[in-house]
């Protein structure tokens, strides 16, 4: 698994979510996600395979 980070909009492409709801469920650590780190005042970023747990955590299986 390469790991790295991403900004905000890579991050809302990569779960396929609006980059407001990237915002707020940092912001609230809704279902546990993951905080963003901030390199500077207008930038910050998340750990991928931080993001990448998140999402194995929050994934339900579905039976087929």
């Amino acid at each position: 698994m390469e790991d790295g980070y991403l900004r905000v909009d890579d991050v809302a492409n990569f779960l396929s979510m609006g980059v407001s709801t990237i915002w707020t469920k940092s912001k609230k650590n809704e279902d546990g996600f993951p905080s963003g780190r901030k390199i500077t005042d207008r930038i910050t970023v998340w750990k991928k395979s931080e993001l990448e747990d998140w999402v194995n955590r929050n994934t339900v299986d579905v039976a087929e």
